[in-house]
């Protein structure tokens, strides 16, 4: 088969390689806690989701730079099949944790790693009367916070920073620089996410 007639059957089905959306791997457990959340809370009015704190974890990663191409139709860009799965690309990491709120005496909103609900994370809750509030585990879509990390991606190249202080400088500043408006936006966007999730079934979304 020639090169031509390969192209004509691709535009033919609407064919093209597309740089592939990257997301974390989701399980059917994590599809239906993220689909039951959503359906739970879907009712509530924005003026709610602004009494959380949301908190989230930022990792460094090399793959931004690493552009797997897949093949599909233009309808198919949030197509869960087509998505590169985090956890198969090598990477180089450096933590950061961090929150984004819009009032005070909030809700602090985590998801349920186990790490976050160890003896001693409840402890500290507890001793400093702080509520908290679970979201569904592998959850990023759910969460405002995760898309202030974008920024970060595009302003930072972590193979520059010789050493996680300076990396960790870097994330400092990056996040200093994301606006008021930003995050009011981000943090607005909840009702939509959950709409979201749930046209999904609990997988991935656009967010």
């Amino acid at each position: 088969m020639s090169l031509t007639t390969v192209s004509r059957l691709l535009a033919k089905f609407s064919l093209s390689f597309y740089v592939a959306k990257i997301k974390p791997k989701l399980t059917e457990k994590h599809k239906l806690e993220s689909l039951n959340f959503a359906r739970m809370n879907l009712k509530q009015p924005i003026e709610y989701w602004r009494t959380f704190q949301y908190t989230d974890e930022y990792r460094s990663k090399c793959y931004a730079n690493r552009a797997s191409r897949v093949l599909r139709t233009p309808k198919d860009e949030w197509n869960p099949k087509y998505f590169l799965e985090v956890q198969n690309m090598d990477c180089f990491r450096a933590l950061c944790y961090t929150s984004i709120t819009q009032q005070h005496n909030l809700k602090l909103q985590q998801d349920n790693a186990p790490t976050h609900f160890s003896k001693y994370m409840k402890n500290f809750y507890t001793a400093n009367n702080i509520e908290l509030y679970r979201f569904p585990v592998m959850s990023p879509d759910l969460n405002p916070l995760f898309h202030c990390w974008n920024p970060l991606k595009s302003n930072i190249s972590p193979e520059e920073c010789t050493t996680y202080d300076l990396l960790n400088e870097e994330v400092k500043r990056a996040l200093e620089q994301i606006s008021l408006d930003i995050i009011n936006h981000l943090i607005d966007s909840m009702p939509k996410r959950l709409e979201e999730v749930i046209k999904q079934k609990g997988d991935a979304t656009k967010h």
